[in-house]
């Protein structure tokens, strides 16, 4: 199955100071896939129709799934079903409702049960983060359009180059997505490092943590829970990133 047009025009009209203006733009479309390992549903991701696999595999590694890519043996698309198949999948879950806005029904795993802590030092100049956040923000070909994206990002620790980034109308999508890129390309995640554009809290924090990134950099907010959870793992977590300034909280 081919994948779609991430968006889709519509007419609208803009009241500006009085004035009614007709105009015509691009949104973001958005659309629920399952997600099944061999027979299984594993859950049901309101998401953008693009980069499903990516985005199959990514959710697999970031909720705990699974932990090897190399047990996934192929990944088919059927209509709204994505589904990966593997003889070695044997994972006992439960199944939960869990309230995001990526509009997921995911899997219920204790956060307690993350990897061990990080054991790397990371020094990182302040210029390689700025620098890497303007390089996302212009590789941002859906958010340019539409303005409805968030945008997430690999960068090399070591030389701060663009890996790989994603874009979706969730923000835990939009991760899920370009964790799968690198781990389908075999990059190693504890060389990277992740700049995204969405809120640092819990979720966010422990998908980063079990894809193996050890740093994340948001132009926005972190929330409570997510700065515990990187403070617990030994994660450098910076947030409100604008140049000149941006604050470290672990």
């Amino acid at each position: 199955m081919a994948e779609m047009n991430p968006t889709k025009s519509y007419r609208f009209k803009i009241y500006d100071n009085g004035n009614w203006l007709k105009k015509e733009s691009e949104i973001c479309i958005e659309k629920t896939f399952n997600i099944f390992v061999n027979i299984r549903k594993i859950a049901s991701l309101l998401c953008m129709p693009l980069d499903l696999k990516e985005l199959a595999v990514g959710f697999l590694i970031t909720e705990g799934i699974i932990n090897d890519i190399n047990i996934i043996k192929s990944i088919e698309i059927k209509g709204i079903n994505i589904i990966v198949y593997s003889d070695k999948f044997n994972a006992k879950i439960d199944y939960w409702m869990e309230i995001r806005s990526s509009g997921c029904i995911g899997v219920k795993k204790s956060w307690e049960n993350l990897i061990k802590p990080f054991d790397i030092k990371i020094n990182i100049d302040p210029e390689v983060i700025f620098k890497a956040q303007q390089i996302l923000q212009e590789s941002g070909k859906i958010w340019k359009k539409t303005g409805g994206t968030h945008i997430a990002g690999i960068f090399s620790l070591k030389n701060g180059k663009l890996l790989e980034y994603s874009e979706d109308v969730g923000r835990h999508n939009a991760i899920d997505k370009v964790v799968g890129k690198i781990y389908l390309k075999k990059i190693d995640p504890s060389s990277c490092f992740l700049v995204t554009t969405g809120r640092q809290s819990v979720g966010m924090v422990g998908k980063v943590a079990r894809a193996g990134i050890p740093m994340i950099v948001s132009n926005t907010a972190p929330l409570s829970q997510g700065i515990d959870l990187a403070r617990k793992l030994n994660m450098k977590l910076i947030c409100f990133s604008r140049e000149p300034i941006f604050n470290l909280y672990c």
